[in-house]
């Protein structure tokens, strides 16, 4: 902030402040020298070698002008976000810069509007009430924990048998062509493959069953519409088989001798009351997760200002930022997927413009309740976030930290800390009536049967969309979304 010497905040309409900003006086003389570097090396002197001018003489020949706009060029965005920092404001949009005027030795003033992000008041924000599912867990679900486990365990042995069956495990030689060519994996042999695991094209499996050991035979399947690879989707193949061997999948018991061998429990018991405890951690936060939404969707109903366009469209690019991320070293990158899927960037922002929109209230929101309630970071609590970030990038906790203030990320640290601060209040200080998921299914189906047609509104039906059937996705709020890139400069939301 020393590029700066006075910042005066001149006026203010609805989320649109004037700064007047004053830059040093020794700042614009750096610029000017910065400029001439540049200048000196575009111009042609007769008598001196290009780039060798020097600075009187190039002054004397176009006058000292002829660095004003290489110089503001350095000064203003340098000078524009030192002010920035220095009030604290947050700006949605670019400043529009106005009534600038640059001479050596003197100080710098200009003057720049900027569109600033809008700080909701929020009419209430505690003892909303809104449904909350109640946690249940039953035996079957630890049950099929526990078969995932012994189907882990499982051993193929060798079978006398001579016939396929469903859920044998088959050794074969395969061969396919499309209109008599050969095609890229479209051959193998000692390929291993469980019956009904539809690991492979739909309908081989199946064709499978009956034909028994060292038997040949051929069978012919249709790659769906939707096949990842375009060039043989929906295409007929041809494959010539011989099934080379069957093998049986022995599944251990479901005693503590599985118990010992696949975990760090002695007993059975021991470790169904491990699956019980983390099926309940689990859903519990998917619930308080589920809880936080509806009292958020309850608390933006009552916003009445307008969201700027800016603010939708940057969490829109911080939405496709991080999807495209994603696959980042795959073979094929979210632009192929979309195109693919028939979609360009338009219409993926189209289709998710009101999640965004969403999105942005929420930040709104918990920044509200985060001044309301004067929320602050701890020394203690910045150092184990840090920590926590630390194991996550497998970075040493110091290194990480020095990385963090190079690029200006404390500040987001401690915002991300404080939203999740408040988005904790909201669940604690607001009222969950307890329901069961049969009970919330069933009210659910009975708004659904009961918003199709309206009297008044004729033939009209009700968007489905306005009935809370939230899935587990949708349902969450996400409340950490700085997203560090420690690869980056820190860009301020």
């Amino acid at each position: 902030m020393d590029e700066v010497q006075d910042v005066v905040q001149k006026e203010k309409e609805n989320n649109t402040v004037t700064l007047q900003i004053e830059v040093k006086s020794e700042k614009v003389n750096e610029a000017l020298e910065k400029a001439y570097q540049k200048v000196v090396q575009e111009v042609s002197i007769s008598g001196f070698r290009k780039g060798k001018v020097p600075r009187p003489v190039l002054e004397a020949k176009y006058g000292e002008e002829v660095l004003y706009k290489d110089a503001l060029d350095i000064l203003i965005p340098e000078a524009y976000e030192a002010a920035i920092e220095k009030t604290g404001l947050e700006p949605i949009s670019e400043p529009e810069i106005s009534d600038y005027e640059i001479k050596k030795g003197e100080p710098l003033i200009f003057e720049a509007k900027v569109d600033l992000k809008p700080e909701i008041e929020l009419e209430q924000y505690t003892d909303i009430e809104a449904v909350r599912e109640k946690v249940e867990i039953n035996e079957e679900e630890i049950d099929e924990y526990l078969k995932e486990k012994q189907e882990e365990h499982a051993q193929l042995e060798n079978s006398d048998k001579q016939f396929v069956e469903e859920e044998d495990y088959v050794i074969i030689d395969f061969d396919g062509k499309i209109d008599g060519e050969s095609f890229p994996g479209g051959s193998e042999e000692e390929y291993g493959l469980e019956i009904g695991s539809k690991d492979f094209i739909p309908g081989f499996e199946e064709k499978l069953i009956g034909h028994k050991v060292a038997e040949e035979f051929e069978i012919e399947v249709t790659f769906p519409e939707d096949y990842q690879a375009p060039d043989l989707a929906g295409k007929t193949a041809t494959f010539n088989v011989e099934i080379k061997e069957i093998k049986e999948k022995v599944k251990p018991e479901i005693d503590d001798e599985l118990a010992k061998q696949a975990t760090e429990y002695e007993t059975i018991e021991e470790y169904k009351e491990e699956i019980r405890n983390r099926i309940r951690e689990e859903r519990e936060e998917r619930v308080d997760n589920q809880f936080l939404r509806k009292i958020m969707d309850t608390i933006s109903e009552d916003i009445d200002e307008d969201i700027p366009e800016e603010m939708i469209e940057k969490e829109l690019n911080l939405m496709y930022y991080n999807t495209a991320s994603q696959f980042a070293g795959q073979d094929i990158s979210f632009e192929e997927i979309l195109k693919q899927s028939g979609m360009d960037r338009e219409m993926w922002n189209q289709q998710n413009y009101q999640q965004a929109l969403t999105r942005v209230k929420d930040k709104l929101i918990l920044e509200a309740v985060i001044r309301e309630e004067k929320f602050e970071i701890s020394e203690e609590e910045l150092e184990e976030e840090i920590n926590n970030l630390a194991e996550q990038f497998s970075q040493e906790p110091k290194e990480l930290r020095e990385k963090l203030e190079e690029r200006n990320q404390i500040t987001m640290v401690k915002k991300d800390l404080k939203r999740e601060k408040a988005a904790n209040f909201l669940k604690e200080n607001n009222i969950g009536i307890e329901k069961t998921a049969a009970e919330i299914e069933k009210e659910n189906k009975s708004k659904s049967e009961s918003k199709i047609i309206q009297p008044g509104n004729k033939g009209e039906r009700i968007d489905s969309e306005e009935i809370l059937e939230e899935s587990e996705d949708e349902s969450e709020i996400d409340i950490v979304n700085s997203n560090i890139d420690l690869n980056k400069k820190n860009e301020k939301e």
